[in-house]
């Protein structure tokens, strides 16, 4: 049976995976990206893991699901920030199919993580999707037709650039869990390290005031950003993901009750909130799908 080998590239770790064609994993693991030593290293520590597996199995393709701004009909990064350098103009497509004759597919990784939800998570049963994953930054997907919307430069949906404060700060500096951690470190006079995003709810369920007020600001924030995306596209459900997404618990009723605010009642009523499925094998499940789409 032909496999898959699914690379989910970030800043700090690359995961992959094989997988067959009912989309079982059948071996996974991670390699540390060392993006700090230049793209080319993380070109080199793709190439090892293409090598470990091509030879032990029958490989029908390699989806890459990645940090950056893709076109992915040339299939190549065409813009990285500043924590991996040089990794901007990457050509995966063309490297892998070149050097190892293996159809090659890249998308970017939030794009394949809402393909992921949208395919056999929690959007599974959506027709216009948002996909939102809040972490050190905020991404965004949106998938329509069945398909992921690129935009006409293929940088869609980079929600997390949106001005929503007037022009002091954007919709990251607002509403990311790097921020949230800043925001609650500055109140305890204490340092960044010290604070997470697992301790900062820990300290919330217990009654901490500074962690509750913080939480609160995030998902009143949060709820501005997602109204604005929703007065524009018009999804039907909106899938939420990212670690601090596990708190769902708290979370869900504090975003959908700034919502109910920020959101007209004729959209509000009929949109689905949800929470994300697939937690990290998403990039991984997301690239592979775009790949057996494509082949199929």
């Amino acid at each position: 049976m032909c496999k898959y080998l699914s690379l989910d590239i970030g800043g700090t770790a690359i995961k992959y995976a094989v997988l067959d064609e009912e989309a079982v994993f059948t071996e996974s693991g991670s390699t540390d990206t060392q993006a700090h030593l230049g793209g080319k290293k993380v070109v080199d520590n793709v190439r090892a893991i293409i090598d470990k597996y091509i030879k032990k199995y029958t490989l029908k393709a390699v989806s890459i699901s990645t940090a950056g701004m893709v076109d992915t009909q040339k299939g190549e990064v065409f813009f990285a920030g500043e924590t991996m350098p040089g990794y901007s103009h990457t050509e995966w497509k063309n490297i892998i199919e070149k050097e190892y004759g293996l159809y090659c597919v890249v998308e970017n990784d939030v794009n394949c993580a809402a393909f992921a939800e949208f395919i056999s998570g929690s959007g599974k049963d959506s027709e216009k999707m948002l996909c939102l994953t809040v972490g050190t930054g905020i991404g965004g997907s949106f998938i329509s037709e069945k398909e992921v919307y690129h935009g006409a430069n293929y940088s869609a949906c980079e929600v997390g650039y949106m001005w929503i404060d007037g022009c002091e700060k954007n919709f990251q500096e607002l509403c990311s869990t790097s921020t949230l951690c800043k925001a609650v470190a500055k109140k305890k006079n204490a340092g960044i390290e010290e604070w997470n995003g697992h301790k900062i709810f820990e300290y919330y369920k217990h009654g901490d005031e500074d962690c509750i007020y913080e939480v609160e600001k995030l998902c009143k924030n949060l709820s501005k950003g997602i109204a604005n995306i929703c007065y524009v596209l018009d999804p039907d459900t909106v899938v939420l993901g990212g670690g601090i997404m596990e708190q769902k618990d708290i979370l869900k009723d504090l975003i959908l009750k700034f919502l109910s605010v920020n959101l007209k009642p004729v959209m509000y009523e009929k949109l689905d909130v949800r929470f994300a499925a697939h937690g990290n094998k998403a990039g991984l499940l997301g690239a592979y799908y775009i790949a057996r789409q494509d082949n199929d």
